[in-house]
This record gives structure tokens, C-alpha cells and sequence, in this order.
């Protein structure tokens, strides 16, 4: 019984080895962050953030919703406009009309806004952004929860240090990474205590990319039948010493 018991107690303890992040970062070799940043992809019910601007800006006035909602285009036309992107995957722009946006790229939408407003106006500039950025971060970590992300976008360690970084449960060696795009959803498990993800389209997060920590064993055997079994040896322990010393 005693062996069992000790068996059972030593299989949910971690090492070192399970706790320890990027135990191979002095042998790998890092790129450069710019060289695997790829700029957010557009996507249904983001709200995107637009901000134009011109040498003359009673030329733009009539590019702004702001403006024109306000009825007061000096006080809003420095505002950026706030664009819901519709289930079809468009926005509707002043003048301009339709636009289709989901799947691309802020840069590349930026351009095409750039090409249309040439049109009407001389060197316009536009910039843009994802106002409604989320992730969320479940499982075994300090402080779970959907989170706002105020940048254009952070890293996975930024990520999982605004969910308060894994609990000493979690398992660092297979954190699911639940990303959609273009409406197509893919899934990738991570190792944090290697450092080959770094060089991954995994290290930037993206808007509602979803973060899943696994719980490991200790943790498990508490919350199921694993916990139950614990709770059945420990009775029998009792029990055998009890018959033990009415035997004696």
C-alpha cells in the first residue's frame, strides 16, 4: 500500500524540465521580428479605425462619416470614422461605396483606399487600424479571460503574460493555438520549453486567436476519477492500519 501510495504521489510531481521555458534558446538561431510580422488580416465584425488626411482638409470633409453625423467638420475631421465590417465581408464608405475588406490585409486595404480617394483628392493619406483587437486565454493560467488589445498586435508571450503567464500546473509542452482566418480555422500545439516557435507565424497573435493551456496530471487527478482514486487509497490506508491495530 505504501508503494502505491508513493508511486501515485511521485508520477503528479513536475521536474524542471516541464516547468522551464525555451531550455534550447542559447543553440537556436532567432530572425529578426520584422522578418515574420505579418500585418492583421481583416475580418468579419472586426471595427476598423479609419484616420484620413489631406493637404487640404475641406477636401476629405466629405470622405467622413464623423463630419457628416456631427454636422461640425471642424471639430471631428481630425477623428478616424469607425467601420463595422458586415457579414458579407464589406464596409461601407462615403462617395466610395461598397468595399470589400475581409481577408485582407490592413496594408493592402490601406492602398486600395489610397488608389480610390486619389480620385477626388491630391496626396491623400490613410491610416488604419483593428479597434476591437481580442484574444482569449483559457485553461491553466493565473487570470483566464478575454482580453482587448489596444497595439495593432502583440506576441504569444505577451499574450499569455496579460492571462498572468501559465499556472504552476499548466503545461507548457502543449499549449493549443486556435487561429481563423478567411473564415478557415487552424489549429497548432506549441512547446514552450523549446524555442523553435519563435521563428513562427505563432509568435505574433492575431485577433481572436484563442490560447488553450492544458492542465497537467496533478491538477487532473483533482477534478476527476484520477482525484477519486486518490481519495479510495487514502480510505484504505485508514482502513488497513485500523484492522492492523485491532489485530494486534
Amino acid at each position: 500500500m505504501i508503494l502505491v501510495v508513493l508511486s501515485f504521489f511521485g508520477s503528479s510531481c513536475s521536474t524542471q524540465k516541464d516547468v522551464v521555458y525555451f531550455q534550447d534558446i542559447d543553440s537556436t538561431v532567432l530572425e529578426t521580428a520584422d522578418s515574420i510580422f505579418q500585418f492583421p488580416i481583416v475580418q468579419i465584425n472586426d471595427i476598423l479605425g479609419v484616420e484620413l488626411s489631406a493637404l487640404d482638409e475641406a477636401s476629405i470633409r466629405p470622405f467622413k462619416r464623423s463630419s457628416s453625423a456631427s454636422g461640425d467638420g471642424a471639430a471631428s475631421i481630425n477623428e478616424p470614422d469607425e467601420y463595422l465590417v458586415h457579414a458579407d465581408g464589406t464596409i461601407q464608405f462615403p462617395i466610395i461605396g461598397n468595399i470589400h475588406v475581409a481577408g485582407l490585409g490592413l496594408q493592402e486595404l490601406r492602398n486600395i483606399l489610397i488608389d480610390s480617394l486619389s480620385e477626388y483628392i491630391i496626396n491623400p493619406s490613410v491610416e488604419i487600424r483593428i479597434i476591437n483587437t481580442k484574444i482569449t486565454v483559457l485553461g491553466s493560467v493565473n487570470n483566464p479571460g478575454t482580453y482587448t488589445i489596444p497595439e495593432e498586435t502583440i506576441t504569444l508571450l505577451q499574450a499569455i503574460g496579460l492571462a498572468g503567464d501559465f499556472s504552476i500546473t499548466g503545461r507548457r509542452h502543449n499549449v493549443l493555438l486556435i487561429r481563423q482566418i478567411n473564415g478557415i480555422r487552424t489549429v497548432k500545439r506549441l512547446d514552450f520549453t523549446q524555442s523553435d516557435w519563435l521563428n513562427s507565424s505563432a509568435y505574433y497573435v492575431r485577433q481572436n486567436d484563442v490560447i488553450y493551456v492544458e492542465p497537467n496530471f496533478s491538477e487532473v487527478k483533482q477534478a476527476g476519477i484520477v482525484g477519486d482514486v486518490s481519495e479510495l487509497l487514502r480510505a484504505l490506508t485508514v482502513i488497513s492500519t485500523t484492522a492492523f491495530l485491532f489485530r494486534r
